[in-house]
This record gives C-alpha cells, sequence and structure tokens, in this order.
C-alpha cells in the first residue's frame, strides 16, 4: 500500500501521458509534491505498477516540457496517483516556478 509522506499542493498543470511509447492523451494534474502527482484521467484503463512517461507541459504550445517516469500507485475513476521513480532537478525547479506564481514566496519550491 502507498503512503505518502509529503502534502501535496493542488495545482492545475497540462501533462501528455505516455504508456510504452503510445501517447494516452493530454490531461490535468490535481496534486503534486516532489514524491509524485495526481493525474485526473478518466478512462484511461492504467494498472498498478504501469510505469508511465509524464511530459509537464509549461506553456499552452508545449514548447517548454519537462519529462519525468512515474509508476502508478493508486488507480481511481477520476484518475490515477503516480510516484515518481527518480529525482528531477530541473522538473522540481520549473514546478517551484510554477507554484511560485500561484502561491505565496514560501510555497516556491518543492525540493525543500
Amino acid at each position: 500500500m502507498h503512503h505518502r509522506f509529503e502534502t501535496r499542493t493542488k495545482i492545475q498543470l497540462d501533462v501528455e501521458l505516455r504508456l510504452k511509447g503510445f501517447s494516452l492523451g493530454r490531461f490535468q494534474t490535481r496534486d503534486i509534491d516532489a514524491m509524485g502527482v495526481f493525474i485526473e484521467a478518466p478512462g484511461t484503463r492504467l494498472q498498478l505498477h504501469d510505469v508511465i512517461e509524464i511530459d509537464f507541459c509549461f506553456d499552452p504550445d508545449a514548447r517548454h516540457k519537462h519529462s519525468q517516469r512515474g509508476v502508478v500507485v493508486r488507480c481511481a475513476e477520476d484518475g490515477v496517483a503516480l510516484m515518481f521513480v527518480a529525482e528531477n532537478a530541473a522538473l522540481l525547479e520549473a514546478l517551484g516556478n510554477q507554484l511560485a506564481d500561484h502561491y505565496p514566496p514560501h510555497y516556491g519550491t518543492l525540493a525543500s
């Protein structure tokens, strides 16, 4: 059973999901922390332990992306919880910048 160690921050970001190289589509995050993310992805039929490639899109044209691999740790009707496979410093910095734009300065980083 997956136990969360950090508090997730609610934020909606566009993400593209791939499974075994095949696109599953574009979705939105619900919340995120340094260890994982919940993605609103109803109907994707993902299963526990699937390894997913996640492209976080930080602009409307999806030109600035940061990729991260994640493992499905929980499936729900409205989406999936993914635990990141490895730490990605560039992604954490980009997410920190996004959070700083949405929240007061003390929420400016996920890595702390």
